[in-house]
């Protein structure tokens, strides 16, 4: 297990793969959460303002994180910087409703969504937020997923994987997969033949950090050493001052 202690619902996970951190939102108590993979130090970035945290997407190089709210009164995509600075809403309630997943398709630079209120697979562009309609008319649209050719979402209604060129915008024929447990498929995952080719600061100079510190890139081409606790672990080492 990796963490156990402390997690209330955590709906959704994005990997940092090059600064070896998790990120997740975390529905029952309300917060956005980082932990390091190796050391489990982990750290709150955020436990104001959100009411139903949902999807999470994280993009390594530019020291971004994106996160979901369908908060019913007030729906919207927030992002900051990895180490919790800069928040801002992206996207405001006129133009989403039900957004539950995420996904972050580095091909293109855009952050995907799966909205359950306007039934849409939607793409907007990270630097201009210009937004690309993928997918309408779904049903229940939840989780979502992004190929180098394909996006792939799970649907609650059809309970089918569906799927759409992501060039051509061509529907093709959904993916039947075996239902258990609640009967709806939730995350979906896309597993890249080779790892993208992606840096950041922390890659280089994490050991840089103090003892009981995080290395979280700060969205400015550097980074911040912030201060992680482990509370899983009675024997570790008494936590740092922040």
């Amino acid at each position: 297990m990796f963490l156990i202690t402390d997690v209330g619902s955590p709906e959704g996970i994005s990997i940092d793969w090059v600064s070896r951190n998790v990120y997740w939102t975390d529905s029952t108590k309300d917060t956005i959460e980082v932990a390091n993979i190796e050391t489990k130090l982990r750290t709150t970035l955020f436990k104001t303002g959100l009411v139903n945290p949902r999807g999470i997407a994280v993009h390594p190089q530019r020291g971004k994180i994106f996160w979901s709210d369908w908060d019913r009164d007030d729906p919207k995509i927030e992002w900051a910087n990895a180490d919790g600075t800069g928040r801002e809403i992206f996207l405001k309630s006129d133009s989403v409703k039900l957004p539950n997943s995420l996904v972050i398709d580095f091909d293109t630079e855009r952050i995907c969504y799966a909205d359950a209120g306007t039934k849409k697979i939607m793409c907007l562009d990270i630097d201009s937020k210009y937004a690309h309609t993928i997918a309408e008319n779904c049903t229940y649209p939840f989780g979502i997923t992004v190929t180098d050719e394909i996006i792939y979402w799970s649907d609650w209604i059809s309970k089918k994987i569906e799927r759409v060129n992501k060039h051509t915008l061509e529907r093709l024929k959904p993916l039947n997969v075996p239902l258990a447990g609640t009967n709806k498929l939730y995350g979906l995952v896309a597993v890249p033949q080779h790892c993208l080719g992606l840096v950041n600061v922390c890659q280089y100079y994490k050991s840089q950090c103090p003892v009981n510190h995080i290395c979280l890139p700060d969205g400015k081409g550097s980074r911040r050493c912030v201060c992680g606790y482990d509370i899983s672990s009675p024997s570790s080492k008494p936590p740092c001052i922040p």
